[in-house]
Order: structure tokens, then sequence, then C-alpha cells
């Protein structure tokens, strides 16, 4: 009989009964080394799977990321991704939470309190029925606006709808606190908040007849109102008319030229000797120059002159009579004036002996500027050396005490800055306190504690300078005297006083207290 079946060493690779339920096991196919698992993910296979594995990229790392236009609609590059760098929450609500930059209401109530920021700018523009803007009565530090009141009669009113006294006035912080604050008719305000109290100070803006602007407001602040007011019937140049001011005496033992006409002294003490001196003048003068000229030698001559040779000396009863220059005599004085282009001169009568005496002592007088006031006052060229002119004496102004010690007195180290960054720092009589103390801490404590002399040495001056986010600064005194502190604008006194975030203030030593004014950063 012959078998159909294949030898038994076949069996396991041929069955001629496979079916759906007895497939080949894949580890029977070519080498043996895919499983059925293996093999399973053919399953779904389009095409050539190598072709398609050399058309896919690198594994994403650190050093091979994904570039941004493969991302959602390709709209986004690399760059403009990397602006999300530094967010910390939804950039939506961020946005939503941003200050208005301005808010104009005419209606009844503005409630402010609910804000956890404020609008940049706050116009109230009705003139019927008071604004209320209701504000919060614990509210967060740095929160800040500007409102300015459009209405022509009407006050509005700011207040936090509770009986908390937390509106204080920044240029006197020393007054009690209120539960409101009226913002008058075409005023600005500006409001911030620290410490749980709402901060204001009016901003001046419209300048009127009655509504001047304060002369420390202009340039370094060192000219006051007083002092503004003396330009007041200037008609040119100060410099130039100080410069014009003739010396009121002088004394000359050699020719000399006064052909410019500036320093022309208005008496002129001449000491020929026994020969002669040239006194040369303008060949052309204005109308109004005056001197009077004396010969104080018993047998020299003076001979006035010009730079040129026209006649133009005359005398006073004989104006037709004109010379090109004139001697005077021993022991004479001539008064010359200008007028029309023209020298005119008269002898001033003379007493022998004691009147030549007399007027020798005089020039020497003459030679002292023995007038000095408001309106003749000495150049500064004429003091010591003469190295020092009117504007490098000018800056003496406000000195109070020797200016070498001040400036010895001086904390050099760190360019004269000092930080500001724990509870208590203490400066005594003999230390150099820097010129600049930046207050930077922002610890548990309230604020920190700047600790000054009772008895301060008058000149010393520094500014404390407290920007926002950071704690206030306390100043007080060793002993804890009383009054120790002079507000500069108010002229009011206390025991201390505070530098409150946003704000630099100046403060010196005069008259044994310390002096204070604050400004915004």
């Amino acid at each position: 009989m012959v078998s159909l079946y294949p030898p038994a060493t076949l069996g396991a690779v041929f069955n001629p009964h496979t079916t759906a339920a007895s497939q080949i096991d894949a580890t029977l196919v070519g080498g043996g080394a895919v499983s059925n698992s293996e093999f399973g993910y053919l399953d779904g296979i389009t095409s050539n799977i190598q072709v398609q594995l050399n058309t896919k990229g690198s594994v994403l790392s650190a050093t091979n990321r994904l570039d941004a236009l493969f991302v959602g609609d390709g709209n986004v590059s690399n760059t403009e991704l990397g602006c999300l760098d530094g967010s910390n929450s939804n950039i939506k609500t961020q946005f939503d939470n941003m200050n208005a930059m301005v808010i104009s209401t005419a209606g009844n109530t503005s409630v402010l309190a609910t804000r956890s920021v404020l609008p940049e700018f706050v116009s109230l523009t009705t003139d019927s029925g008071v604004i209320g803007l209701f504000l919060s009565s614990t509210p967060i530090n740095g929160l800040s606006t500007t409102i300015y009141n459009n209405s022509s009669t009407t006050n509005h009113t700011l207040t936090n709808g509770s009986a908390l006294l937390i509106f204080k006035e920044f240029i006197n912080p020393g007054a009690a606190a209120a539960l409101a604050k009226n913002v008058a008719p075409r005023t600005t305000h500006r409001l911030w908040s620290q410490g749980g109290v709402w901060w204001w100070m009016q901003v001046q803006h419209t300048l009127t007849a009655t509504n001047r602007l304060d002369a420390q407001l202009v340039g370094t602040g060192l000219v006051t109102n007083l002092e503004f007011s003396y330009l007041d019937g200037v008609t040119s140049n100060i410099q130039t008319q100080i410069g014009n001011i003739s010396p009121l005496g002088v004394s000359v033992s050699a020719s000399s030229d006064y052909s410019s006409n500036v320093a022309l002294p208005a008496y002129l003490a001449c000491y020929p000797g026994g020969g002669t001196i040239e006194i040369t003048l303008s060949a052309t003068p204005p109308n109004g120059l005056r001197t009077t000229i004396h010969n104080c030698s018993s047998a020299g001559v003076v001979t006035i002159m010009t730079s040129g040779f026209t006649p133009i000396f005359g005398m006073v009863d004989d104006v037709t009579h004109r010379t090109s220059s004139q001697d005077i005599g021993p022991a004479n004085t001539i008064l010359l004036i200008s007028t029309n282009g023209l020298w005119l001169w008269s002898q001033v009568p003379t007493f022998a002996n004691i009147d030549t005496h007399m007027l020798y002592m005089q020039a020497e007088i003459d030679t002292k500027q023995d007038a000095i006031g408001p309106t003749a006052r000495l150049d500064a060229s004429f003091v010591g050396g003469g190295t020092v002119s009117n504007t490098e004496l000018g800056y003496l102004d406000g000195t109070t005490s020797n200016i070498q010690a001040q400036i010895a007195s001086l904390n050099t180290t760190t360019n004269g800055i000092a930080i500001l960054n724990g509870e208590f720092l203490s400066y005594g009589p003999d230390d150099a306190i820097p010129r600049t103390l930046l207050a930077q801490y922002n610890g548990a404590s309230a604020h920190t504690t700047l600790i000054l002399s009772d008895v301060p040495t008058s000149g010393v001056g520094f500014s404390v300078n407290c920007r926002w986010g950071y704690k206030r600064v306390r100043l007080v005194v060793t002993a804890g005297a009383l009054s120790q502190f002079y507000n500069i604008k108010t002229n009011t006194p206390s025991d201390e006083f505070f530098v409150e975030p946003g704000t630099r203030v100046e403060v010196f030593a005069s008259q044994s207290v310390w002096w204070y004014t604050a400004f915004l950063l």
C-alpha cells in the first residue's frame, strides 16, 4: 500500500490540514527569530517598512528639538514660542487683570474697592452731583492711580466706605489721617497704597495768576520765590550789567588804558611822580560816562588822551575849543563827562596842601569798595587772588559749615552708598554718613530703623531712597529728643518720620536739628 503522508520527520513542517484555526507558527518561518507576536505587528502595514523608517526623523531630545513651526497650524515661530519663558500663570487671565489706562466716569458712584489693580488714570467728568470713588479699606501695597476732577464747580470725594482713617497727605505725613479726601474742581491728585494707607499728593498742573509755579520746582531748585522775585525790573542780561559796573575808585602810578569803557572808575587818583603818565580813554565814548581824575603829584603831569588823534577833549565852558589830548598839572583835578561823542572836562577847584592831602586820602579810601549793597555788589574776581568768579562764588549759596570739613567727612567707601537691609543702622555724631542710603529691606519686620545723632553737625547731609516693593524706613535720633526733624516744605517739627516706598528723602543738619524734604522716585 502506498502512503500519501510524508515521513514522520516532516510532520512539524507540513500540515495538509492547515486552517484559520490552526495557522503555521511564525517561528517556523525563515530563520525562526520572529515570534507570532512580532509577526502580528505587520498587520496594517501598507508599504515597504524600511522605506517608511528611512523617512522618519531622529528621536527628539534636548539637543534635537522640534521646530515650533511643526506644531499646531505652523503660525508660531521658535522666537515667538520663546516668549512664553517666564510665564507663571494663565496669560489671558493676566491680560484681563491689567490696569485700564483711563476710566472716565460721570456717574454718581464708581466702586474700585474690589479691584486688585487700579486704572492708570481716572477722570471725573460731571458738574451735577458728587461722584464718590469707593476704594478698598484694606488696600494691598503698590496700588496707584491718578485722579483728575474735570468739573469746574463740584468737589468729588474719595472714601473707603468704612470708618477707617486711612487717607494721609504725603507732603504732611505728621498730620492725622482722614476718613475721606475731596478732589477739588480742576485739580489732579496722585494716589497710592502702602502700609494699609491711601497716600495722596496734589499735582500742580494748571498755572494761572493765582496758581503760580513755585520757583524751587525750576532747574536745580536752589532759587526761592523771594530770590526769583529779584528779577522783577531787570531789562537786560544781568551778568553783562554786573560786568559793566565801574569800580568806585582806582589809584594808578603808571600809564593806564581805559579805552574799552567797561572799567572806567568813578574816581582816578594818579601818581606820576616827577614824570608823566598817560590815561588812554575811548575815542568814541558812549553818552553818560563820568570820571574824576586827580593828579596827586607835586611835580609830574597826567596826560589824558585817546587811541586816535581826533580832537575830542573840550572844556565845558568852551566846547568849540577841542584838543586830541589834555594835560592835568600837579595837584589839579578835572571832572570828565562823555556826551555826543566828546569828552567834556572842567577844572575842579583845589586847595593847596591840605586839599592835596585830603584828596590823597580820598583816593586811598576810594580804592576800597565800601559802598556794597544789593544793587552794588563786589565782583568776586576782586577778592583774594582773583581766581574765583561770581558764578563759582555763587556755589557757596546754602553752605552752612566748613566745606573742607564736610568733604572730609563724606564716606567714600562704595562710592558713598550704603544699603539699608536690616532692622537698625546707627550713625553717631562722629560717624561719616554715606551720601546715599538705598532701602531694600523686605524682611519680617515692618520697617528699617535709621538712628541719627540727636546733636547733628551742621552741613551733614544725605538722601534715603526707598523703591517700591520694599519696607519703609523710620528715622529717629539716639536720645529720643523731641522735635528733632523739621519738614522743609511745611516747617513743622516731629519726633520721627518715615521714608515711604517709592520716595526719596533729602536730609541735612542745620541749627542742631535735622531738616528733610521728600520727592517721588
